[in-house]
Formats: structure tokens, C-alpha cells, sequence
């Protein structure tokens, strides 16, 4: 009798196991026990023992995966898989459309899946939208970041993993010690994006639906959201020629894109998210201003003046 119900087998493989971090030390001799190295946990250091170094490794066979330092922390396996079970039951993503892997005995680790044509879809706490695949990669050699991404590339061996890692865009987040917070952080924005894109899905709809002038459309979203300083203010040139170049980056995004749509009010939304999730600000801290900060202000007041120009 097959007695497995998980709602994801094909992530069992990951559900099998943690990256435990582990310390190794050099004991000295007591006893009948000569010095040697030791794997202990980190705060199970005793009087004498030398701290070599730490490393992460698997809780079920012990194998070692990589190397890390003091500060280097890790998110379970079991919250990445969980990740893409409610995927499965909010009926975001289908689960014959879930694949995953591991390379290096389980150093890198990736997951994938196509979210379903019929839902609202995915947007990463970045803002962009998932428009191929919804990729997870982590590893626990040092070799990336945990990462949340749309990638067009599909992952069937370590080159194809780090072009992924590489080309995709969206979240990656450092393995240092707030890495937990970070990640839960992302996951619950990721479902309330599902929840609101099942809620906005009809007005998105009516946006492609909508058209505008190519031209004046365009520029009237751009003096009202991306103005030109006034040349006779004290702003100065260089003030004018950044605010030229962010109008530019949108006109670009406008009509060349992923997901551009030229020519319609979606278009424009599209146009500016791009910009303001993938250009605007340092890299540094885009992810928090696209959650919580002006990014994401800014964004819900474009989104509020397109859909008041359709009534």
C-alpha cells in the first residue's frame, strides 16, 4: 500500500532532509581517544577544542556540502517545499507542473514550476510578475544566494542552474543571519500577490482591453508621475538630466520589455513597475522600497489613476 500523501512526491526528496550547520574542531587527546577533528554543534564547543571552521551538511547521511562562515545561516528544506505545496492548493501553480533537483550530493538545490493559466499568477516581492518560470534556488557551498525567480531557463544540469541563477529576475537573499525572517518575509508577500492578482485579474483584463494614445498616453503618465524639473529652478542640470534618463528607461520599457504591451493602459502600468522594480533606486534596498516603501507607493497610485481613466 502506498502510504505517501504528501501533496508534492516529487519534492520528497528534499522533505528527507535539512542543511544542518555544523562546526568542526580539533579535540585534543583524553584518554584512550587521540586528537583529531570533530563535527559538533556550533555551541557544543568544550574547554581545549580549536575551532577550525564550519560547514553545512546533510542531516541524513551526514555528507558535507560546502564550507561557510560564522555568520552563514540557512532556510529548511521543509519551508521551500511548503512554499510550493500552497502554491498547489491555492491552484497558483498545478502539481504535474512541479519539477526539482539537486547537484553536488544536494550542495545546489532548485525547484521549478509553470504557474497555471486560469490563476491571477505570481509576483515576486520585487514586483515582477512571473511570466515563464517560477524558479527556487539555493545552495549550501557559497555558489548563490536562495533566490526566488522567473527564469526562461529550464534547469536540467548545473550549467543550465546557473544561467537560472544568472539571467533570472527577482529576489535573491543572502545567507547571513536574518536569511529566516527575510524569506518568510517573501513567502507571505508572494501569496498575498496571488490573492490580489486573483482579486485585480478582471481589471488588469480591461486595462489590455483599453487603449491609448501610443504618444500621449505615455507622456501623460510621465508628467504626472516622472515630471522634468523646471529648467529656470534651482535643481540644476544634473537634477533634469536624471529625471530625462528615468523617462527614457520607462519610454524603453514601454515598448521593449518583458511583458510590454504598447499601446494600452496595461502597458503603461507595465512600463512603470518595470522600472521601479528593476531600475529605480540602489539594488540594495529595491526590495524593501517595492514591499513596503515609495516603489510600491508610487506604484499603487499609477495603477489607481490608470484604472480611473477607464470610468
Amino acid at each position: 500500500m502506498n502510504t505517501n500523501t504528501t501533496i508534492l512526491p516529487v519534492l520528497d526528496h528534499l522533505r528527507a532532509w535539512e542543511p544542518e550547520r555544523v562546526a568542526i574542531l580539533h579535540r585534543r587527546a583524553q584518554g584512550d581517544r587521540p586528537a583529531g577533528l570533530v563535527f559538533a554543534q556550533p555551541d557544543a564547543q568544550q574547554r581545549g577544542d580549536v575551532l577550525v571552521g564550519q560547514v553545512v551538511r546533510r542531516s541524513d547521511t551526514k555528507y558535507p556540502l560546502g564550507q561557510v562562515g560564522p555568520a552563514y545561516r540557512t532556510v529548511p528544506n521543509s519551508d521551500k517545499v511548503a512554499l510550493f505545496e500552497r502554491l498547489v492548493e491555492r491552484r497558483v501553480i498545478s502539481a504535474d507542473a512541479v519539477r526539482s533537483g539537486e547537484f553536488g550530493g544536494g550542495s545546489k538545490i532548485w525547484i521549478q514550476a509553470v504557474p497555471a493559466g486560469d490563476s491571477g499568477g505570481i509576483v515576486l516581492p520585487n514586483g515582477h510578475r512571473v511570466e515563464a518560470r517560477f524558479t527556487l534556488i539555493d545552495s549550501f557551498d557559497g555558489s548563490t544566494s536562495l533566490a526566488t525567480l522567473d527564469s526562461a531557463t529550464n534547469i536540467v544540469c548545473q550549467n543550465t542552474y546557473a544561467r537560472a541563477y544568472r539571467e533570472g529576475l527577482g529576489v535573491r537573499l543572502k545567507h547571513t543571519t536574518n536569511v529566516e525572517e527575510r524569506f518568510i518575509a517573501v513567502v507571505k508577500a508572494i501569496h498575498a500577490s496571488c490573492q490580489g492578482l486573483a482579486k485585480d485579474a478582471e481589471v488588469y483584463a480591461a486595462m489590455q482591453r483599453t487603449s491609448v494614445d501610443h504618444k500621449g498616453g505615455l507622456k501623460a503618465m510621465l508628467d504626472k508621475f516622472f515630471p522634468l524639473p523646471e529648467k529656470d529652478g534651482d535643481t540644476g542640470p544634473r537634477a533634469h538630466a536624471n529625471a530625462q534618463e528615468v523617462r527614457d528607461s520607462i519610454a524603453w520599457a514601454y515598448e521593449y520589455a518583458p511583458g510590454a504591451a504598447p499601446g494600452t493602459r496595461f502597458g503603461l502600468l507595465q512600463a512603470a513597475t518595470y522600472h521601479l522594480t528593476h531600475q529605480a533606486g540602489r539594488e540594495g534596498s529595491r526590495l524593501e522600497s517595492g514591499m513596503i516603501g515609495a516603489n510600491r507607493k508610487l506604484t499603487e497610485q499609477v495603477t489607481d489613476w490608470l484604472v480611473a481613466q477607464m470610468n
